[in-house]
């Protein structure tokens, strides 16, 4: 059921004073800067008994920081010292008040909604605590007890609707038991990485616990590389993840798991293996190649004891038809082709994006006048058919260009 909010813009200005309310409530809420504080004396229920909260920011700190307080002149308390302030540590820039237009709020009741308050801004902990100490909560009847948790409410989505998600749980206290519903999957065949994460307000968030990848390739894109090592310290030396960790896209987000570029639309998937494209409608974007926990893999697991499996792709000159191969490693679902492969150097049409990008880059460090040249460096690829479209130049169809060293292509074997 849906409810009305009235947001009153007190000097016509957005950025201005506020005052909200909600209908069917008797408590407002204020938000001042701190310049308008002092033309905003004379407002409505403004210097009653309520609540008020503080913000600023710390210059040497990332989060924000926020003092819970009350009053029962809730301006005039607000605007008096406090410990937080002494010597000029911090400076608050804005002010916001809860109130009542009924006069229900008293010395207990405000002490009782301060205590909450407290209590719910340290557990969501998005903000820092000025007040370390956890207010005193006063003892009070049921009877009083039960409305102001209605009260708690309405300030709660006050506070959110004029933008401050002081009540809203950081990704800290995201977790799987929680989200059963919501989770998605990215899990390597072997199981050498398997994470799970959640769409959030905060973004696409990976859970403590995910396993991910110990490489990253070189093709990976460097805001992954330079996430791995910004946090560093919140992965166990086994590849554990040991908090939550926000990405501002599913793509980052898979990268960071599997150390490869990969297509967070495409490979992250829910528990009946739906892919995330296909739940948001936006099914474009790399081939699938990894799949979730629930549904059974399809891609041929390495045989090999490094848990890899080796293909190579033969090919003949266009002109003299002498005959040219390049190798591949298949390792969780990634198609490497290894040092010192020969590539075609013609390219015809229908080729792959990625694999036009990567064969543009490695041409840098080859110089040949030949029809083929042999590459210096590993290259990944996320399918089998980009991986020999880099090989060939052109249009391919890896499953059966690539094969083993008995001839059996890769479709035949994932089908053994």
């Amino acid at each position: 059921m849906g409810e009305t909010l009235y947001l009153f813009m007190m000097d016509g200005d957005v950025n201005g004073r506020l005052c909200i309310q909600k209908t069917k409530s008797n408590c407002y809420m204020y938000k001042l800067s701190r310049q308008e504080v002092d033309k905003s004396k004379d407002l409505e229920y403004i210097n009653t008994p309520g609540v008020y909260f503080l913000f600023g920011r710390g210059a040497d700190s990332v989060k924000p920081y926020v003092y819970v307080g009350q009053g029962e002149h809730c301006l005039d308390r607000s605007i008096q010292p406090h410990p937080f302030e002494a010597n000029g540590a911090s400076y608050w820039t804005e002010a916001v008040y809860f109130v009542s237009n009924d006069n229900h709020f008293d010395q207990g009741t405000i002490s009782y909604l301060e205590n909450r308050f407290w209590n719910e801004v340290k557990k969501a902990d998005r903000y820092i605590l000025k007040n370390a100490i956890e207010p005193h909560k006063p003892t009070l009847k049921n009877f009083i007890e039960a409305p102001l948790e209605g009260d708690i409410v309405d300030a709660k989505t006050y506070m959110a609707s004029i933008g401050y998600p002081v009540f809203v749980p950081s990704v800290k206290g995201i977790n799987a038991a929680g989200h059963k519903d919501d989770l998605l999957y990215l899990t390597s065949v072997s199981g050498k990485w398997n994470a799970m994460a959640v769409m959030s307000a905060d973004g696409f968030v990976v859970l403590k616990g995910s396993v991910i990848s110990n490489t990253v390739v070189k093709s990976c894109p460097d805001k992954v590389r330079q996430l791995r090592k910004a946090y560093k310290g919140k992965i166990s030396s086994d590849n554990v993840l040991l908090e939550n960790i926000p990405f501002s896209s599913p793509s980052y987000a898979a990268d960071f798991v599997s150390g490869y570029s990969m297509s967070g639309q495409k490979e992250w998937k829910n528990k009946n293996g739906k892919s995330l494209g296909e739940l948001s409608g936006d099914d474009s974007g790399k081939t699938s190649t990894t799949t979730a926990p629930a549904p059974a893999a399809t891609t041929p697991s390495a045989p090999s004891s490094d848990d890899a499996m080796y293909l190579q792709y033969e090919w003949n000159d266009r002109n003299t038809k002498q005959k040219y191969m390049a190798k591949c490693k298949v390792v969780d679902n990634i198609f490497t082709v290894l040092s010192g492969s020969q590539i075609r150097m013609t390219e015809t049409k229908g080729l792959a994006q990625k694999a036009q990008a990567e064969r543009n880059r490695v041409k840098k460090d080859i110089s040949s006048d030949k029809s083929y040249a042999t590459i210096k460096e590993d290259v990944p690829f996320t399918s089998a058919s980009t991986a020999g479209g880099f090989v060939d130049g052109g249009s391919c169809d890896g499953m059966t260009a690539w094969k083993d060293a008995n001839g059996k292509t890769l479709k035949e074997l994932v089908k053994g």
